[in-house]
């Protein structure tokens, strides 16, 4: 069981690093708000590490949670793992998000969902962050492209993003030197058996004898119209004469 200052631990060094980042954030009880983007950030511990929950009152009341391990010798090393990880992923795509694009690390993709039954045309715009990567031997087996998770979530997404709200995504992928694949991907939080199963499949194309690698990346799905995609009209016409279930186009 993690500590119960734990939370705070971790408020606190994601206040360190907004602030050396330029961010001044204000702190408010248990509670930091983030002003030019209107974000307001909270914490959990529970039994694995930190959950950040963080809401935007206008695009997301609801909050969009990030889930981290507690990977640490001990619950600073926990807290600034936490931090550091929220900062690179989830809060850079919420940036992303907040100030329409512009930030030059995370990847923004287009995307057009299909319902066949009702004929319904669902916009996003998908917000991804660059992915965390580490190897054992410091060699990375799998492919440097930022796209490639959201390339093989791209069948489960087109189930999933069927309505209007904004929904995030976690993915984490480790492969031990025996082989074994430790995967898991987290739909709005939640555990989701799907992009799991999509993740393990593309554990397959990593896979390298003797090595040892994680990689974890972030992205959030914003509802749009379709005359705010560059092709939009063009991708809905698409997927509705070829009875595709999705349609996609990267910056």
């Amino acid at each position: 069981m993690m500590s119960s200052d734990l939370a705070e631990r971790t408020l606190a060094a994601i206040v360190e690093l907004l602030d050396s980042s330029g961010w001044q954030p204000d702190v408010l009880g248990d509670a930091i708000l983030v002003h030019p983007l209107g974000l307001t950030v909270t914490a959990q511990a529970h039994d694995e590490g930190i959950i950040i929950h963080t809401v935007h009152h206008e695009l997301f009341p609801e909050g969009v949670q990030e889930h981290s391990v507690g990977l640490g010798k001990s619950d600073d090393e926990v807290a600034i793992a936490a931090a550091e990880g929220w900062l690179s992923q989830a809060f850079a795509t919420m940036h992303s998000l907040v100030c329409g694009g512009g930030d030059t690390e995370v990847k923004v993709m287009d995307l057009v969902t299909f319902v066949n039954d009702t004929n319904e045309v669902f916009a996003w715009r998908a917000h991804v962050s660059p992915p965390s990567n580490y190897a054992v031997d410091g060699v990375l087996s799998g492919t440097q492209d930022q796209m490639e998770f959201m390339k093989d979530l791209l069948g489960p997404l087109s189930a999933t993003l069927v309505d209007r709200k904004v929904h995030s995504l976690k993915c984490f992928l480790g492969i031990l030197p025996s082989g074994t694949v430790h995967s898991e991907a987290r739909f709005d939080g939640v555990s989701w058996d799907e992009g799991t199963r999509a993740l393990n499949d593309c554990a397959a194309r990593w896979l390298r004898e003797g090595n040892q690698e994680i990689r974890k990346q972030f992205m959030l799905f914003a509802p749009c119209a379709l005359s705010d995609l560059k092709a939009g009209d063009d991708m809905a016409a698409q997927v509705r004469v070829e009875g595709r279930r999705i349609s996609t186009r990267v910056d």
